[in-house]
C-alpha cells in the first residue's frame, strides 16, 4: 500500500536514470561533433581539403584522374620547394615556431599602441574622454585576456607548430597557404572581436538616433506593418527624448572613430584572406 506522500507514483528505477544520463551524454557528444564539424568546414584548411576531395571524385567519374594527380604532384613539388627555401634561408627550423609566436606578440603590441593612441586625441580629434577611456580600457582588458591565453597555450602551440611545419613541406603549396590563413586567423582573432564590439555599439547608437529623430518629427516605426506611422507624444516624452538624443549625438563621434579604425583593420585582414584564397582557387582551377 502506497504511503500518502507517494501519491501513487513510484520512484524512478536505476535503469531509467541510466537511460536518461545516456541520452544526455549522446546529446552533448552530438552537439560537440556538430561544432567540430562546422568549425572544420568553415576553416580554410577544411574547405580546401573538401574542395580537393570533390575535384578528385569528379575527375574519377569523368576519367580524368591522371590529369588531376599530375597537378596534385606539381602542387606537392611546389610546396616542397617553397618550404625548403623558407626553412633554409629565411626561417631555419629552430626559428620557425618563434617566428609565428613573435608575430602574435607584434600584433598585440601594435594593437595596444593603437588603442592607447585612440584614448588620447587621435589625429587631433576631440573625442569624449570618458567614453574613449572606457572603450580603450575594455579593449585593453580584452587584449590582456588574449595574451594570457597565448601564454598558457604557447607550450602546446610550440609543439603543434614544430611538428606541423615539418609535415606541411610534403603536403603541397595550396595546403600550406590554407594552413597559413588559419594561423593568421588565430593570430588576429581578437581584431575580429574588436570590430564586432565596435560595430554593435555603432549600430545601436545609430538606430537610437534614428528613433529619437522620428520622435521629434512626431513619427514612430511600426514593426508590425514595417512602416513609419504618425504618433503624438507629450511634453515629458519629448523632454526625455531630447536628453537621450543629445547624449547619443555627442557620444557618436567617439564611437564612429573606434568603428572606423577597427573596420579598416578588418578590411585589411579580409583583403589578405581574399588574396590568399584567390591563389588557392587559381591552383585548383587547373584541375
Amino acid at each position: 500500500m502506497a504511503s500518502p506522500g507517494d501519491h501513487g507514483c513510484a520512484p524512478p528505477s536505476n535503469s531509467m536514470i541510466g537511460v536518461h544520463r545516456l541520452s544526455i551524454m549522446r546529446g552533448v557528444s552530438c552537439h560537440w561533433w556538430w561544432v567540430c564539424r562546422r568549425t572544420w568546414q568553415l576553416s580554410f584548411t577544411g574547405s580546401y581539403l573538401l574542395q580537393r576531395g570533390h575535384l578528385l571524385r569528379q575527375a574519377y567519374q569523368k576519367h580524368r584522374l591522371g590529369r588531376c594527380l599530375f597537378w596534385l604532384l606539381v602542387d606537392v613539388l611546389m610546396g616542397y620547394a617553397w618550404a625548403t627555401l623558407i626553412l633554409a634561408h629565411w626561417a631555419p627550423s629552430t626559428q620557425g615556431v618563434q617566428l609565428v609566436l613573435g608575430a602574435m606578440d607584434s600584433v598585440v603590441l601594435y594593437l595596444r599602441r593603437l588603442i592607447t593612441w585612440l584614448m588620447d586625441a587621435p589625429a587631433g580629434l576631440k573625442l569624449n574622454s570618458v567614453l574613449s577611456s572606457a572603450l580603450g580600457k575594455f579593449f585593453l582588458y580584452h587584449i590582456h585576456l588574449w595574451v594570457t591565453f597565448l601564454h598558457l597555450a604557447t607550450p602546446l602551440l610550440s609543439q603543434a607548430l614544430s611538428r606541423t611545419m615539418g609535415v606541411l613541406s610534403y603536403l603541397g603549396l595550396m595546403l600550406q597557404i590554407s594552413v597559413a590563413q588559419d594561423t593568421f586567423n588565430l593570430v588576429t582573432f581578437h581584431v575580429h572581436c574588436f570590430f564586432t564590439y565596435a560595430r554593435r555599439l555603432f549600430l545601436s547608437q545609430t538606430h537610437g538616433l534614428q528613433s529619437l529623430w522620428r520622435l521629434f518629427r512626431g513619427k514612430k516605426y511600426n514593426p508590425l506593418r514595417d512602416r513609419v506611422d504618425t504618433s503624438h507624444h507629450d511634453v515629458d516624452q519629448l523632454f526625455v527624448g531630447t536628453l537621450a538624443f543629445t547624449i547619443l549625438l555627442f557620444l557618436y563621434p567617439t564611437t564612429l572613430v573606434y568603428f572606423a579604425v577597427f573596420k579598416v583593420l578588418d578590411l585589411a585582414i579580409v583583403a589578405l584572406h581574399w588574396l590568399a584564397s584567390g591563389l588557392v582557387q587559381l591552383g585548383l582551377s587547373f584541375q
